[in-house]
This record gives C-alpha cells, sequence and structure tokens, in this order.
C-alpha cells in the first residue's frame, strides 16, 4: 500500500488485487470487496476479467451477498474457471435453494483441499450440507473428511455445525443410536442455533421410533418454536408441528402453522412446497370422510380463515358444498343455507344449479322455512327446463316429495296430497302421506298408509321382526290409537303381540294396543315416551342420502329440546309437529 503513491495505475489494480486475494484468504470478504472496487476504479476495464469477476463473487458470497454473488457466476465466460459450480452450489444453498444447488455441485472435493482453513471450513460445512440433504454420503463424507483434523481448532459455531451434520450422516448411515448421542450432547451445548437444531432432529427422531407419543413432540416443538427465530429452521419447526398437528386432527392449528412457515421465506423451494401442502391439505379436509370428523366450528374456521387455499371454479364448489352439508348435521342450518344460495345466485346452472337448489329447499324443510323451500323448488324446476328429459324425471320425484312437505309444513294437507299423487306410491311416499296425515290431524288416513307399509314388509311371524319392523308396527298402534280406531288395533295386538313381545318395543305396543278399560294413570309416561321417541318419517328423512350430497336432497331433523309441547322438537314424530291443540290428554283419555 505504501509503494503504490508513485506506481501507475496498471500497476496500482494489480497490488490490489493480490491484497483482496489476501483479505479474502483470512475470510476477511468486504475488506476484499473494497480493495478490488478501488482496483476497478483504477482500471475499469478489468469488470470483464474472468478472474477478477470470480474473485468479486467469491467475496460477495462471503460477503453474504448471495444474489449479487450468484449473478456473476452465471457469467457465460466463467464457465471455464473449475471452482465455479462449487461456488454456485455455495450460493444457491445460502439462497435456500438446496435442491439446485446439488444438481450442480461435483463429486470431487479436493479443489476445497487447497483453500485456506479460513475459507475451508465455511465453504465445506456448506458444501457437505448440500451433500447431506440430497442423501449423496460419499459426497458429504469427502467433504466432512477434509475438515475433520481441523475440528479441534474450529470456533464454537463451525464446530457445532460440524458436528451435527457428523450426526446426520450417522443418521442416514443407518446409525440412529451414535446420530442421538452427538446431538444429545448439542442439545444441551452452548451454540443457540445448533442446539436448537438437534432439539428438532432429536424430537422427529424420536417420534418417527415411536419413542415419544404425538403429544410429547408438539410440546418439544412448541417450545423450540420461541427458541431459534428467523431462518429455514424455524420455517421446518412451524412446517413438521404442522404435520403432527394434521395427525391429530386439529387442522385450525396445523394451517395456521404451515400458514406462518410459508410467509417466513415464501419465495424458496421449501416455502413453495409449503403452499403445495397447504392446497393439497385444504382440499383433503373437506373430502366427505375427513370433514366429518372434524368440529364444526373448525370446519368454519378452515373455511372463512383459509378462503385463499379454496380453489378456483367447480372444484372449490364442491368444497363450499361439502361444508354445507357439515353445517347442515351440525344442525347449523342458516349457515349452510346461505353457502348453497350463494352459489346459486352467483349463476349455478344446468343439473348442477338444480340438485343444489333441491339440496337447498331440504335443508329449509329442515329449518322449518317451508315459504323459502318452495321458492328454492320453484327455481330447480326452472334449472331443468331444456335439459334431456331422463334428468328431468330425476329429479321430478324428488321436487315433489319435498314440494309435499312443504305444504304439509305450512298446514296445508289438501295441497300436499295433491303434490303426492302425481308421484309413484312407493314406500317413500306411504311415509310421507302418514306423516302429512298424522300432522293435519287425519289419523285414519295416517293409519291406512302406515298399514299399507306394514303390509309391503311381508312380515312373516315364523321369523324374528327386524328393528325397523317393530317400530313400524308401534307406528302404526300409535296412529290406530289417535285415531280410536279400536277394532282394528286390537286386531293388530291379536296378530303381532307374540312376535312384539320378544323385542325392544313390547312395553310400549302392550301399553298401547291394550284394551282401555284396562289403562291405568301409571301408562301415562310410557304413552308420553312412545310419542317422543316415534319418528314415522325416520326412513324418509335419509333415503336421500348419497355419496355425493349434491346429487339428492337430504332431510335431517332440527335439533331437540325434548318438550313436547314445542313445535319443532326432533324427538316427536314428524306428523305430531304443530298439530293445534294435541294435548297429553287426547292421547291418553276416552
Amino acid at each position: 500500500m505504501s509503494a503504490m503513491g508513485n506506481q501507475t495505475d496498471a500497476k496500482k489494480a494489480e497490488g490490489l488485487i493480490s491484497l483482496a486475494k489476501l483479505s479474502l484468504s483470512f475470510n476477511y470478504a468486504p475488506e476484499a470487496i473494497g480493495y478490488l472496487e478501488l482496483a476497478q476504479s483504477y482500471v475499469p476495464e478489468i469488470e470483464s476479467n474472468p478472474e477478477f469477476m470470480a474473485l468479486m463473487g467469491a467475496a460477495e458470497a462471503l460477503s453474504w451477498k448471495q444474489k449479487e454473488a450468484y449473478q456473476i457466476f452465471s457469467n457465460a465466460s466463467l464457465n471455464d474457471i473449475g471452482e465455479i459450480p462449487y461456488w454456485k452450489a455455495y450460493t444457491l444453498a445460502k439462497l435456500d435453494d438446496w435442491q439446485q444447488a446439488a444438481k450442480i455441485l461435483p463429486n470431487d472435493a479436493s479443489v476445497v483441499a487447497d483453500y485456506s482453513d479460513d475459507v475451508k471450513i465455511p465453504f465445506g460445512l456448506t458444501l457437505a450440507e448440500i451433500a447431506l440433504r440430497e442423501g449423496n454420503l460419499e459426497k458429504a463424507k469427502k467433504f466432512l473428511d477434509l475438515l475433520e483434523l481441523l475440528r479441534p481448532h474450529m470456533e464454537l459455531a463451525y464446530a457445532s455445525a460440524y458436528d451435527y451434520l457428523t450426526g446426520e450422516l450417522e443418521r442416514q448411515t443407518k446409525k440412529p443410536e451414535d446420530a442421538k448421542d452427538i446431538w444429545k450432547k448439542l442439545s444441551e451445548g452452548q451454540d443457540d442455533l445448533y442446539r436448537a437444531k438437534s432439539r428438532f432432529a432429536l424430537t422427529m427422531m424420536q417420534l418417527d421410533s415411536k419413542e415419544i407419543t404425538q403429544d410429547k413432540a408438539v410440546d418439544n416443538l412448541e417450545s423450540l418454536r420461541y427458541a431459534w427465530r428467523g431462518d429455514d429452521l424455524e420455517v421446518s419447526i412451524n412446517y413438521n408441528l404442522a404435520k403432527i398437528y394434521l395427525m391429530k386432527n386439529e387442522p385450525v392449528k396445523a394451517l395456521t402453522l404451515m400458514q406462518l412457515a410459508h410467509t417466513l421465506n415464501p419465495s424458496s423451494e421449501q416455502g413453495k412446497k409449503i403452499d403445495q401442502d397447504m392446497h393439497d391439505t385444504f382440499k383433503s379436509l373437506f373430502t366427505p370422510e375427513k370433514i366429518k370428523n372434524i368440529p364444526p366450528v373448525d370446519v368454519l374456521i378452515l373455511y372463512n380463515e383459509f378462503a385463499s387455499l379454496l380453489p378456483a371454479g367447480a372444484e372449490g364448489e364442491v368444497i363450499t358444498r361439502q361444508l354445507a352439508e357439515r353445517m347442515a348435521t351440525a344442525d347449523l342450518l342458516p349457515r349452510a343455507s346461505a353457502l348453497l344460495k350463494k352459489q346459486l345466485d352467483d349463476g349455478l346452472k344446468g343439473l348442477e344449479g338444480a340438485n343444489v337448489a333441491i339440496r337447498l329447499a331440504t335443508l329449509q324443510n329442515m329449518d322449518m322455512k317451508p315459504d323459502d323451500a318452495l321458492a328454492s323448488l320453484d327455481r330447480a324446476e326452472n334449472l331443468l327446463k331444456g335439459l334431456p328429459s331422463q334428468d328431468v324425471l330425476a329429479k321430478q320425484e324428488e321436487i315433489g316429495l319435498l314440494r309435499a312437505k312443504s305444504y304439509s309444513l305450512k298446514g296445508k294437507p289438501d295441497d300436499a296430497f295433491a303434490a303426492l299423487a302425481l308421484l309413484p306410491q312407493d314406500d317413500t311416499s306411504l311415509k310421507l302421506r302418514a306423516d302429512i296425515a298424522w300432522r293435519g290431524k287425519k289419523w285414519q288416513d295416517a293409519a291406512d298408509s302406515l298399514e299399507q307399509l306394514v303390509q309391503n314388509q311381508n312380515i312373516t311371524l315364523t321369523r324374528p321382526l327386524s328393528d325397523d319392523q317393530a317400530d313400524l308396527l308401534l307406528n302404526w298402534a300409535v296412529a290406530l290409537y289417535l285415531a280410536d280406531n279400536r277394532y282394528v288395533l286390537a286386531n293388530l295386538r291379536e296378530r303381532y303381540s307374540d312376535a312384539m313381545a320378544a323385542t325392544t318395543k313390547a312395553k310400549k305396543f302392550d301399553v298401547v294396543t291394550r284394551p282401555r278399560q284396562s289403562s291405568l294413570l301409571a301408562d301415562r309416561e310410557t304413552i308420553n315416551s312412545i310419542i317422543d321417541e316415534t319418528n314415522i318419517f325416520k326412513d324418509f328423512l335419509t333415503s336421500f342420502k348419497t355419496s355425493d350430497p349434491a346429487s339428492k336432497p337430504a332431510v335431517i331433523q332440527p335439533p331437540s329440546n325434548g318438550n313436547v309441547t314445542n313445535p319443532n322438537p326432533a324427538n316427536v314424530p314428524e306428523a305430531l309437529r304443530n298439530v293445534p291443540g294435541l294435548k297429553t290428554d287426547e292421547v291418553l283419555g276416552d
């Protein structure tokens, strides 16, 4: 430096480049950059010299200016310099692109052996980690072997890194106990980064080998979230903790942590992987087999808080309908209806639109809103116009049944019967007819429909009654009791009492069918329980449920409060709801 005053600009530049090399050999990278920039100020054209560019790239890389370094190393004029692939791999690793770094890194480690120790140690450790992340154990061992003799003289951070990578090599070479021994020591060491890394690695190993429970792993990782912040380790901790929460069926926590992990480094390869995993996880959570196991409140949170993960188009619409189904099964009927109505309002057309409108009408009937249901059914019929006749015919019966149900809820039994008259008189229609008759206090009509249902069962008294058959006979008996049809009720008792005696409904059947003069006041509670528990419409309520909830309407009872006088109790037969003036004494008394 002292001799440069009287030298030419070219000589000054040459001397400054020598000083840059000297600084770089001691890993004084920022100083090296200063010398190189000063040399360039004396001889500007040196900027395009390959050796100068390579030195500047190395200095930038060791100064943590990775983007600038990678831009330099990507210059085609450096392709003939054998060391450049090593430095490009090093730079890509520091940019968290480990996969690309592994593709570039050569197998030969001898180039690094010639570097000074101050450069060889950080450089070699990073190259070893690249190889380990790739799973190339032979290459990783070459770089670690170069550093083995230097291990006793390393600074704490580098020594901890060397030990950690050695543990990872042991783990990948199927020596888990050796890896654990190394990591346990590090987990109690003085270096904050590798203490956290080792605890994290130990937790994941122990969870994988079932040495610890998922709950213990969660405790460990939750504490580690605050032990180290700000790089890919924090990303990995949050991401792996999220996956454990998924295994524990806690999807809200899982996606929250995935989102946090992604935002820490969204442009990295790991960040892109997490983003894809978030989208895949969100979609999988709304499949029928999974959504039924998630609490309704959590399902709503997932849908509202992570709306950005909802796929566009038809796929997103299917997920929305799955959410509506989950809300319906949890008795959150207004929310479920609002989701389906929005899809229709947004312009859903054709057969798919008709299916959604029919399902919406079902939910509205469940929510005791028959006027809304009738409007939805009109909408469904309009959407079916112009479609192939086979599609229209397949939906007409569903629409007719739901229209009859709506009229029944509105207290218009004649309109309901008129709607049913247009449909095939199968078991579903008969059950609905019984329900409508009973709701309209047409007790004998209800009994007649139930009698036809019993006849369709082809009950053989030489075989035990099924639970459904026993329920049906008891329902018929209740209808006859309410209709005061003592003659048929007596015949029913005579024909089926022995068969019913072998069922769980024996006592109730006996109470309902016994002669009136034998009725005791003590039987009031039994009669009341029959009214509460009988559900004539039970089969109809599930008859339209399919694997595709949008394809057919399903009816689900509103929640019960157990009060017979309440207009909407789920445990009262459909036909007994909203019957004006129905009292217990009407059921019991002469």
